[in-house]
Parts: structure tokens; sequence; C-alpha cells
């Protein structure tokens, strides 16, 4: 590890620090929405009183009475991460937007390490940390209260980690990848993915030569960093065991997200359950919180086994609502402070938000095409690939259509490709699979529940690291095709 590539590293790291607590010191207030209940459960930790809630009930003679109830709706992680800063300076609002500001200038440093890894080219590393750095979506996101930054943060750290050779590197992969669990649950789906990081290294061929020792490497990554995970969630898992009314893995949320993906009426966006149960359906609010979420699930899938037709129809729209505006970081600062916002300048800087996040998922998709010249790479190669850039730039002419823009086609693109071993694909790197399995798994995910537009927000460094990669070359002539390694 040179000197001159920390230094870039810091360097980027400080552009980041400097650009978020720009925004946040001028643009600092109370958190609102999902941030409220983010900040109420740090407050409640660094008070000492737990991941809780207070419970108004009724008493003898009609006096209300406040009882203490805990809590695990929300994933404790990102409030566990505020309450650290909390109990050490204060819970004011402008130390909140501290540990944010800390979280994306820490999130542009790993992309830059990730991309050196990816690419071995410290000008596109550079590329990727400054995209990162200075990403409008990302530097306004940090004056909220939300979870997708430090999820980001800490799943591509597990995936640093794991491109390393040693156990204790395993380990440490495994216990970000479990921090990042308690922040979004879906985290823990990277855990195989980290696996095929064993892979890069090597061509293709002797992968099939050596499928044997390869298949060892993979699944011996994949558990000791699968295993470690869950050891670093299970004290949290135990926790809601004694203290709830049932066992919940991490929150008591999944159930109420299936069910806005899947009930009668679903759009595929999230709908608010309280108060507008879906037609037909149960009210679940008899119980504690994991019966009622149980209730919930139950309720999901039975109407998912009823209309698979349906639910799966539906996935279109959910990745459409989760890739096709970039709306929420805007959205977020009016609602807080709509003394700094106003109508005209909302509109202007969401349409400048979804502009550059369309710019980015496209630029994505094209990086994973391999640019060659016919008398540089062997024709299978570069016919494969040639056919590949026409057929994404003819699919770009309908994603990008400013009346109806839809990227969602062309991040699918972006985070398919990289594991398809096709003649004159640029190499693939451990890195860029890890980064692309992010994505990934985000999709994923979101098909499956439901989507919003700040979702994407995890997946947007990913993107960004992709995006440095385009332009690659193609193999040339006596290269092997679609090689990988380190």
């Amino acid at each position: 590890m040179s000197r001159a590539r920390l230094e870039s590293t810091a360097d980027v790291a400080v552009i980041a620090l400097v650009a978020r607590l720009a925004v946040t010191i001028h643009a600092h207030a109370e958190p609102v929405w999902d941030g409220f209940y983010y900040d109420l459960g740090a407050r409640r930790i660094a008070a000492g009183l737990g991941y809780s809630e207070d419970l108004v009930i009724a008493g003898a003679g009609g006096v209300e009475r406040v009882v203490w109830q805990p809590w695990a709706h929300y994933p404790v992680g990102y409030s566990g991460f505020l309450a650290l800063f909390y109990r050490v300076l204060g819970d004011g609002t402008m130390v909140a937007a501290l540990a944010n500001a800390l979280t994306g200038a820490a999130l542009a440093a790993i992309v830059h390490r990730l991309a050196l890894r990816a690419f071995e080219s410290e000008r596109r590393a550079l590329v990727a940390g400054l995209l990162v750095a200075l990403h409008p979506g990302l530097v306004l996101y940090s004056g909220a209260l939300m979870t997708e930054p430090l999820a980001a943060t800490l799943t591509l750290l597990s995936v640093l980690l794991a491109l390393e050779e040693r156990v204790s590197a395993w380990i440490g992969a495994g216990v970000a990848l479990g921090l990042a669990t308690l922040v979004r649950p879906n985290a823990i789906l990277m855990a195989p993915f980290l696996g095929l990081l064993a892979a890069g290294g090597r061509p293709f061929d002797e992968l099939r030569r050596r499928a044997s020792s390869t298949l060892v490497r993979t699944t011996s990554r994949a558990v000791v960093v699968g295993a470690v995970a869950l050891a670093t969630v299970a004290p949290w898992t135990w926790r809601n065991c004694r203290v709830m009314d049932a066992c919940a893995f991490v929150s008591t949320n999944a159930g109420w997200n299936l069910v806005i993906g899947s009930a009668p009426g679903a759009t595929g966006k999230f709908e608010f359950l309280v108060g507008n149960t879906p037609k037909g359906g149960p009210t679940c609010d008899e119980g504690g919180q994991v019966a009622q979420d149980r209730c919930w699930s139950r309720y999901g899938v039975a109407t998912i086994r009823r209309d698979l037709g349906r639910w799966l129809s539906l996935v279109p729209a959910k990745l459409h609502y989760t890739l096709d505006a970039e709306w929420f970081p805007i959205n977020y600062l009016r609602e807080a402070r709509p003394d700094l916002v106003s109508a005209a300048t909302h509109v202007a800087i969401g349409k400048g938000l979804t502009a550059a996040q369309h710019a980015l998922v496209f630029a994505a998709a094209l990086a994973a095409i391999g640019w060659s010249r016919p008398h540089r790479t062997n024709r299978r190669a570069w016919v494969t690939q040639t056919a590949l850039l026409l057929a994404v730039l003819a699919l770009a002419t309908r994603c990008l259509d400013p009346r109806e823009p839809s990227v969602w086609p062309l991040a699918v693109i972006a985070c398919v490709l990289p594991f398809v071993p096709l003649p004159g694909a640029p190499r693939r790197t451990g890195a860029e699979l890890g980064v692309a399995a992010l994505i990934l798994t985000t999709l994923a995910t979101h098909a499956i529940f439901f989507g919003e537009d700040r979702y994407h927000l995890v997946a947007t460094p990913a993107f960004a690291l992709l995006a440095a990669g385009i332009g690659r070359r193609a193999p040339d002539r006596h290269e092997l095709h679609g090689s990988l390694r380190a």
C-alpha cells in the first residue's frame, strides 16, 4: 500500500467531509419521517434506557400512565451508531450531522480503496472516489437521519476486507457485514457473494480446471464471513428473544413491508398500513410487536401464494419506484427546513438529482461492456461486445426518455453482466463482483417488498465505482476472454 495511494484516499475523504459539513452546517434540522424514530432510539440508548419507547395507556379512573416498552420495529444499528456520538458529544442536531458527515467521508475513502483493487488504476479510483465524495444526492442526504449511507459504508467495508486472503480479514469482513445487517437486515444477503471474491484472479478456464479447490476457497470464505456476521447479530437477536414477546432476527417490520408490496391494491411503492388495512385483510393489532409482524407476514405470504402472477407483475413498478427518480434528499430537507427550500428550488434540485442518478446508472451499464477494435480481439469477442453496446444504447434511448424515464433495466444490466463470462468482457475482479452484488441484492430486496427512491442510495456508491470503469478494453487476441484477476 503506497504512501501516494494512501494520501489520495485521504484527499478523497477530506473532500467528502468538507462537502457534507458545508451542507449540514447550513441546513441542519430536527429529524423528520423515519429519521424521527432513529433519533428517538439513539437518544434513549444514549440515556441508558435501551432501545425502547414510552407507551401511554389508560389507567383506573381515566388517568393515563406512561409505560416503558422495549422496541424493535426499526433496525437498531443506525440508532446505536448515533447513540455513540450522543453519549460523548450530546444529542444536538449538529452531532447527528457530524456523524453523518464522517460516515460519508469513510464511504468515499472505502470506495476509492475498492476501486484501486477493482481497476488497478489510480485515475479510475480517483474518479470513483470523487463521484461518491461529491455526488449531489449523497452530499445533500448527509443532513438526513437515514440509514442508507451507514449501511453502504459497512457493507462495502466488508467487501474490501473479504478481498484479503487472511482469515483475520475475513473475520473483520464478517463483523462489518453483521453491523451492516443491524442497520439494514438485507445486508446479510451479501455473505454468499463475498465467497465469490475467492474466484478473483483466475481466468475462467483455470477456474474450470481447479473447480474443486476454487469451490473450497469460495465456500470457506463465505462460511467464515457469514458465520461471523450472524455471530455479530446474535446478541441483538437474543435481546429480542428475552425482552420482546417472541424472537426477532433484527427488527419487526419485515411482515409489514411484505404486505405493502403484495396486498390487494398494492402499487409497488410505500403505502401506510395503520388505519388503512388492506381490503379483506387482518388488522394485526393484537399481541406484541413480533406477533403483529408475524401476522402481517402470514397475510403477505398467503396473498402472494393466492395470486403469484399479480405479485410478480409488480416487480417492474417496484424497481421503477426504487431507481427511476431521486427526490428524497431534497424532499427530506424541504420537510425539515421549509424556510430553506422554496417550491421552485425544490423542483429544480429534484430534477437535477434525478438527472445525475440517470447518468450514473447509464454509465455503470456501459462500463460492463468491453471496448475493443476488430483487429485487437478475436471476432467472436468483438461481435459479442459490439452487440451488447448497441443493445444498451438502444435500450437507453427508451430508458432515458425525459417524459417517462425508466432506468431500472440499465441498473439490472450494470449489476448482472459482471457475473456473466461473455467473450470480450473486461477483466473482472473480486472487488467489482462484490460491488455489483450490493446493487443486485438491493434490487432483489425491493423487488420482493416495495420501492421508494431513497432505497437506491445505499447502492449509489456501487454505481459510482462501476461507472468509473467505463471504457475498459476487451482482452487482446492472446488473452483469455472473460478473465478475472484479483
